[in-house]
């Protein structure tokens, strides 16, 4: 019998650091491309973008009050919204499935 251990002690640290890479990789992404597509009228939806580390990954939220709507299309700059286009994006660079 052949046993190989691929995830070993000295593994772990280095995939862990990996992850934790990828994950603000991704969350850097997603966080610059909505921003990016809010529609601006006054600024304030755009300049609320807040992306914020949490002890098991990311976190990225806007507290404006119209945000959803302005997400569902109810904008002629932003008739996608922001998180659909986003996420479009994301998989057709395959950085999401």
């Amino acid at each position: 019998m052949l046993s190989i251990n691929v995830v070993g002690a000295k593994l772990r640290p280095k995939l862990k650091r990996l992850e934790e890479k990828q994950s603000r990789l991704l969350a850097n992404d997603i966080f610059r491309s909505v921003k990016d597509l809010t529609p601006v009228d006054t600024g304030k939806a755009k300049r609320n973008w807040r992306l914020l580390k949490r002890r098991f990954g990311y976190i990225i939220n806007n507290a404006v009050p119209y945000i959803v709507f302005l997400d569902k299309g109810h904008s002629k700059q932003a008739p996608r919204g922001m998180t659909k286009p986003t996420f479009e994006h994301l998989k057709a660079r395959n950085k999401i499935k």
